[in-house]
């Protein structure tokens, strides 16, 4: 992972962060948290296919997530999974303004809800 957060960490802010080929997820916010601020971050060739996604949330809620860029470099030939993706129980949290252009995003949309157990 490029940044793992395991419980909560009231006032999270995540602003401005260029994140490069990471085998898991490039942001994964894990054990619940409310009202972070991710914003302005670059996620570039992250995530493996199948197992994890750029930002993962899991038990997340009313986080923001602003003007982020989420894609895969040019001649990337690894499988990634350049999308966001909430787990579990995260809900109510907003996408504003975030660039996704993965092969993933384009067949599933950039946010995508699902069981990660």
């Amino acid at each position: 992972n490029g940044i793992f957060v395991n419980g909560e960490v009231p006032g999270l802010n995540i602003i401005n962060t260029f994140i490069r080929g990471t085998g898991q997820s490039c942001i994964s916010l894990s054990g619940g948290g409310e009202g972070y601020l991710i914003r302005d971050v670059r996620c570039e060739s992250t995530a493996s296919a199948g197992s994890s996604a750029a930002i993962e949330l899991h038990g997340i809620k009313g986080a923001q997530f602003i003007h982020n860029y989420i894609y895969d470099a040019p001649g990337t030939t690894f499988s990634t999974a350049s999308i966001f993706r909430e787990c579990d129980d995260s809900r109510n949290n907003v996408y504003k303004d975030n660039v996704v252009t993965s092969a993933l995003a384009k067949q599933r949309g950039a946010v995508v809800s699902t069981p990660c157990r």
